[in-house]
């Protein structure tokens, strides 16, 4: 029938979104193994790069009646690719949205050290189990194999994120408690301060 018909068709182009998203992830880890991935670095002021990335999801996380709070000191300055370093976080956050229910918070609270510029996002969500926890940034690796699907997960996400942030000099980590919550802490070699 007509309706079948219409059902099929987009069944097949959510897949065909979904493939398209997992072979250009696989092409940047491939090109991460063959030093082919550019890391442009510049000056930038980290808390435009926040408000920017504020701005993109905060609509998401209001319709799925999300708590979301930021705090980032105004003075920093980071030696970064944006590009990459929003790609990142927005990955982090997306992830935090998945599994955090309606009406439950999540933060990105960003400080500083002599020099290290540290952004850690919290959530409220489902958290991670102990036993999965040492190995989500594995490629391919996800959490709740069965609900994969329907979370659009694709194992990817935090594999490359990870690479991005090491290949800026800096790390990623994760903690997480089942039913509490999750946080990930990324750490950046930072700027120097504006006076």
């Amino acid at each position: 029938t007509d309706e079948e018909k219409k059902e099929y068709i987009e069944i097949i182009r959510e897949e065909t979104e979904e493939l398209a998203v997992v072979v250009k992830r696989l092409f940047e880890l491939a090109k991460m193994e063959q030093n082919m991935f550019i890391i442009d670095k510049q000056m930038v002021r980290f808390e435009q790069l926040i408000h920017t990335i504020t701005e993109r999801v905060r609509p998401a996380f209001e319709e799925k009646n999300i708590v979301f709070s930021v705090s980032c000191p105004d003075h920093v300055l980071a030696n970064v690719d944006p590009e990459r370093i929003q790609q990142v976080l927005l990955n982090v956050l997306d992830n935090a949205k998945k599994h955090t229910p309606s009406g439950n918070r999540i933060s990105m609270e960003v400080s500083e050290s002599k020099h290290n510029i540290i952004t850690v996002i919290s959530d409220e969500g489902e958290g991670i189990p102990e036993e999965d926890l040492p190995y989500i940034f594995e490629r391919l690796y996800r959490v709740e194999k069965s609900r994969s699907r329907k979370s659009g997960g694709t194992g990817l996400g935090l594999a490359i994120a990870k690479e991005i942030v090491e290949s800026h000099g800096g790390t990623m980590e994760a903690k997480s408690k089942l039913g509490i919550g999750s946080s990930f802490v990324i750490t950046l070699p930072r700027g120097e301060n504006i006076e």
